[in-house]
Order: C-alpha cells, then sequence, then structure tokens
C-alpha cells in the first residue's frame, strides 16, 4: 500500500541495473566494431598478399615494399620494407608493422584506416598520421593498392609544405 501510494520514481534496482547496462552496450557498440563489416565478406581477400617496389632503371630487379595479412577472423596487419643505404653503401632492410584500426567492403574493393602513431617523413619529427588505403581485387590471386589519403600529408599541404606525389599503385599478389 505505500508503493503505491508514493510519487518518486519506483525503479526496482534490477530494472535500473538492466537499463543502465543497455545503455553500455549502445553506447559500446561502435568501439566493439573496430573493424566494420563482417568477417565472412572478407572471404575473397584473405590470405598474405605481396607487392614490391621497381627501384627503376640499373637495378637488380624489384624489391618487397609491403606484405598485407588478411586473417579469417578480420584481424589485418600490413608490414612495409624499406631499403635504406648504410654509410659503406650497404642496403639494409627496415621494417614497419602497422595493424589496420578499421575497414570497409564495397565490391571487389577493401577499404582500409590505418593509424600510425610514429609516421615520419625524412627531416621532420615523428607524427601520427591516420592512413586510408584501398585493395582493389584483378583476379583470384591479384589485386592493387592504392593509398587514397594520408592526414599528415594533407595537413602540410594545408599548411603549404612541400608533399611529395601519391606513392603509384602497388601490384598485389596472393601468396597463401
Amino acid at each position: 500500500m505505500a508503493r503505491w501510494k508514493t510519487t518518486g520514481p519506483r525503479q526496482g534496482a534490477r530494472r535500473a541495473l538492466f537499463l543502465l547496462g543497455a545503455v553500455l552496450v549502445l553506447l559500446a557498440a561502435p568501439a566493439l566494431s573496430v573493424q566494420g563489416a563482417g568477417t565472412d565478406d572478407l572471404k575473397p581477400f584473405v590470405g598474405t598478399w605481396t607487392g614490391n617496389w621497381n627501384p627503376g632503371p640499373g637495378s637488380n630487379g624489384k624489391l618487397r615494399a609491403l606484405d598485407l595479412e588478411i586473417r579469417p577472423g578480420g584481424k589485418i596487419v600490413e608490414t612495409w620494407y624499406r631499403y635504406p643505404k648504410n654509410a659503406d653503401g650497404t642496403v639494409r632492410t627496415k621494417k614497419s608493422v602497422r595493424s589496420v584500426t578499421s575497414y570497409t567492403l564495397s565490391g571487389q574493393t577493401l577499404t582500409l584506416k590505418i593509424r600510425v602513431e610514429k609516421f615520419q617523413v625524412q627531416g621532420r619529427a615523428p607524427v601520427t598520421a591516420e592512413i586510408v588505403e584501398s585493395l582493389e581485387l584483378q583476379g583470384r590471386d591479384k589485386a592493387l593498392l592504392k593509398s587514397l589519403s594520408n592526414s599528415y600529408l594533407v595537413e602540410a599541404k594545408r599548411r603549404g609544405d612541400f608533399v611529395p606525389p601519391p606513392p603509384p599503385p602497388i601490384a598485389m599478389k596472393r601468396r597463401s
């Protein structure tokens, strides 16, 4: 009887906890879907893709530029290779491993978003950069990787700094 006469809010502890949990799940949903699309849609892309640099005339062939590992569960990892010369003229291999933070699918194109914490242009201090790339299937085991945008270069251009042209597309082949 006393509860019927009360005019204030009357939510029970269970209901209040349930509502709080539901609100938290709704708020957390965008953060939980980091990978974007469903992993079943990734089947045509799953595997390890490799692309090469063509260093140009006078070189002894092509150098590995990139490995792109796309796992069935949706984890995607890029490994970039650079070949700086040592003081004695010998060349060493430097690897830069980057995890893809999210992706989207549109037909035969997989668009990747990568956050690079220490992106660096020669002669400049390292900064955080958001990079967007696309992998376009061109057959069962062939694809083309294109650089779409780089937040560091966009900002540098806005400031009036010199910005190199975007890298050419990289022909990719699936290894596995």
